[in-house]
């Protein structure tokens, strides 16, 4: 049985999932726009989009990462910043070879400062239509000096996230060019969950950075690279959980 109470939760039997009023909207953290339309996509079998990714991210880095380094003493003195790269940045600087824009985005981002820069790679090549068909996860560790890319379908993002990666490396500062290299990852169940795929793998990897950053390192130094304990955290089976996870976190934010 499901009713609607106050526009505010759905209710099917002794579940209830959250749903705003159709004309919801908030910003989250100043920096994280979302509309009625965005939470419909965390339904199972819908295609996340960019806003729901932004999200996470912009989550991840004002509460999880901050949480982890408060309570752990060890971490001060450490550099523990974390760069994340907008999905609508990202895009926009692929499809751009303007150099007054890319020095536009490098003095806000500084990416230069950050140990860690995440970026969420879509495969859409067209500035003239919304969308894309797949997400992946591009990682530049500086300890390693690489760029790494977990896909849940294997390469097919490979030529998407390399060419963002080449606009973005400029940014970087690094002393020597950043090597390119794909990590295995855990592959999606379905043709659906390549969103939360992206967003599982950087919330394990971004934990696994702060918590014990040397174990980290020494995994991505391996031939191949691996990111310990990745395929035991992101299960394939537990995507749907992870879709009322940010559902839940957003309406308790809201």
């Amino acid at each position: 049985i499901g009713f609607c109470l106050n526009r505010k939760f759905v209710v099917f039997g002794s579940m209830s999932r959250w749903v705003p009023p159709t004309s919801w909207h908030k910003n989250f953290f100043d920096d994280a726009n979302m509309y009625y339309d965005d939470i419909l996509l965390l339904d199972p079998g819908q295609w996340i989009n960019d806003a729901i990714v932004n999200f996470y991210f912009v989550w991840l880095q004002n509460v999880k990462w901050k949480q982890i380094v408060e309570e752990d003493k060890a971490l001060q003195g450490r550099n523990t910043e974390i760069g994340i790269v907008s999905p609508i940045i990202a895009f926009m600087l692929s499809m751009t070879d303007l150099p007054s824009a890319v020095a536009d985005v490098a003095g806000a981002l500084k990416l230069e400062t950050k140990e860690l820069v995440l970026l969420a790679v879509s495969n859409n090549t067209s500035v003239e239509k919304v969308g894309g068909s797949h997400w992946s996860l591009a990682v530049y560790h500086r300890g390693v000096n690489k760029w790494l890319h977990f896909d849940s379908c294997g390469s097919m993002n490979d030529s998407a996230a390399q060419q963002m990666v080449n606009k973005l490396t400029p940014l970087l500062k690094a002393t020597t060019p950043p090597a390119f290299e794909n990590v295995a990852s855990p592959r999606q169940g379905n043709g659906s969950d390549c969103g939360p795929h992206t967003l599982a793998t950087a919330d394990c990897l971004t934990t696994l950075f702060l918590r014990d950053n040397k174990v980290l390192v020494d995994g991505l130094k391996q031939d191949p690279p691996k990111v310990p304990g990745l395929f035991e955290v992101v299960l394939p089976a537990e995507m749907g959980m992870l879709r009322e996870k940010i559902r839940n976190t957003i309406a308790t934010l809201t």
